[in-house]
C-alpha cells in the first residue's frame, strides 16, 4: 500500500465508490419493492389465462385444437411456480417477460378462426399492456415488456386481417394504452425513487454524527465488526487508531462551546481528508475519534497516525494550536469484534497522554481485563 494513498488524492475514487454503492443500493431497494408485485403478476397471468380459456370455451369452441392452448396454460403454470423460491430479482423479471410472451401466444391461439375475435382480443391485449406497466424495475425492462405486449396485437393484425375500420380502432386504442402505460410506469418510478431517497436520508441521519458529519459511534461499531470479520476471513491485517483531542475542556472553558464545536469539526475534516477508500472514521465520544485501517500493518498504521497528528497540529484555529494523542493497535486472531481492538488502542492512547500528550503510542500488550464495552468519550473531562 503506497504511503501517499492516504493523503487525499483518492477522493475522486471514494466519490465514485460511494456513487456505485448508492446505485447498487437503489437497485436492491427497487427489487425489494417490485419483486413481490412481479411474482403476483406472473401468477395472475396463469389464473387470468385459465379464466380466459374457460370463457372462450363457454362462448363456443373455435376450430383450432385445444391442446396447444392447454400447453400454453401448462407453461404459464410452470413459470409461475418457478418464481416461488426465487431470490434473484433478474430471474423474476425474466419470468415476467416469459409470461407476457406466453399470454400473447395463448390469446392469439384462442382467437384464431373466430369471426368475432377482434371484439374481445382487443380487450385482452389492452389489459395486459395497462396491467403490467407499474411492475418493471427500470426503463429497459419496461421497453422490453411493451415490445412483448405489442407483439400479440401486431400478429393479430397480420393473421386475422381485420377491416380498415377495425384496424384503425385497434391502433387508436393501442396508442392510448401505451401512453397510459408510460405515465403509470414513470409515476411508479418517481414514487419509488422518492421513497428510496427518504430511506437514504433517514439512514444517513441514523448513522452520521450531526456535528462533524462523519460516522457516529453506533454505526462505526457496526462497520467495525464487519471490518473485523472481513480481515479474519481474508487473512489481512487490520489496525485501529484511537484519537483524543488534548486539553479539549480548556477550549470550551476559555473560548466557549461554539469554538469547541468548530475545533471538533476542523479535526474531523483534517482526519477525513486523509482517508483512503475502505478506511472508516467515526466520532466515538465527545472529543474522541476512532479510525480503522484495513489491510494495514502496525508499522504503516503508526506512520499514518503520525501524519494525522502532524496535520492536526498545523491547523489554523481561532482557539490557537490544537494537538491530538493517538493510540495504535493491530487486530489479533482472538478478536472476534471491534471492541477488543479499540480497547487495545485506547490503552495505548492513555499511555500517550501519560507520556505528555501530542504523541503516538503503539499497543505493546493487551490488558487482561480491558473494559471494551465502555469505550465512551471523556466528554468534558480534562483530557
Amino acid at each position: 500500500m503506497a504511503e501517499d494513498s492516504i493523503t487525499g488524492p483518492g477522493s475522486s475514487a471514494r466519490l465514485e465508490a460511494v456513487w456505485r454503492d448508492a446505485q447498487v443500493n437503489r437497485r436492491q431497494f427497487m427489487a425489494h419493492q417490485l419483486t413481490p408485485l412481479m411474482r403476483a403478476l406472473v401468477m395472475s397471468a396463469f389464473a387470468g389465462y385459465a379464466l380466459f380459456l374457460a370463457g372462450t370455451q363457454w362462448v363456443g369452441p373455435n376450430a383450432f385444437p385445444m391442446w396447444p392452448k392447454l400447453l400454453v396454460l401448462l407453461a404459464l403454470l410452470l413459470v409461475s411456480m418457478s418464481t416461488l423460491p426465487a431470490s434473484f430479482d433478474r430471474y423474476v423479471t425474466l419470468a415476467g417477460w416469459a409470461s407476457l410472451a406466453l399470454l400473447q401466444v395463448g390469446i392469439l391461439l384462442a382467437g384464431l378462426y373466430r369471426a368475432e375475435a377482434f371484439d374481445w382480443l382487443l380487450s385482452a391485449f389492452l389489459v395486459i399492456i395497462l396491467g403490467t406497466s407499474p411492475t418493471w424495475m427500470n426503463t429497459r425492462d419496461f421497453v422490453i415488456a411493451m415490445l412483448l405486449s405489442f407483439s400479440g396485437p401486431l400478429a393479430a393484425m397480420w393473421l386475422l386481417q381485420p377491416s380498415p375500420q377495425v384496424l384503425m380502432q385497434l391502433g387508436v386504442f393501442l396508442i392510448i394504452a401505451l401512453g397510459v402505460a408510460i405515465v403509470v410506469h414513470l409515476f411508479m418510478q418517481r414514487q419509488l425513487n422518492a421513497q428510496w431517497l427518504l430511506q437514504q436520508k433517514l439512514a444517513m441521519i441514523a448513522s452520521t454524527d450531526m456535528l462533524t458529519g462523519i460516522t457516529n459511534r453506533m454505526h462505526f461499531f457496526a462497520l467495525g465488526n464487519r471490518k473485523v470479520h472481513s480481515a479474519h476471513e481474508r487473512g489481512l491485517p487490520l489496525c485501529a487508531l484511537y484519537i483524543d483531542v488534548d486539553h479539549f475542556k480548556r477550549i470550551n472553558d476559555d473560548f466557549g462551546h461554539a469554538t469547541g464545536d468548530d475545533a471538533l469539526v476542523a479535526v474531523a475534516t483534517a482526519l477525513q481528508s486523509r482517508l483512503r477508500q475502505g478506511d472508516v472514521l467515526g466520532r466515538v465520544g465527545g472529543e474522541e475519534f476512532a479510525m480503522l485501517l484495513p489491510a494495514t500493518g502496525l508499522d504503516h498504521a503508526t506512520q499514518v497516525a503520525e501524519r494525522l497528528r502532524s496535520a492536526v497540529e498545523r491547523l489554523d484555529l481561532s482557539c490557537g494550536r490544537l494537538t491530538i494523542s493517538v493510540g495504535v493497535a493491530m487486530l489479533r486472531r482472538d478478536d472476534q469484534a471491534v471492541n477488543g481492538l479499540l480497547a487495545a488502542a485506547d490503552h495505548a492512547l492513555r499511555r500517550a497522554k501519560q507520556a505528555g500528550r501530542n504523541r503516538v503510542e503503539v499497543a505493546q500488550a493487551r490488558p487482561h481485563r480491558e473494559n471494551a464495552l465502555h469505550l465512551v468519550g471523556k466528554g468534558e473531562s480534562d483530557s
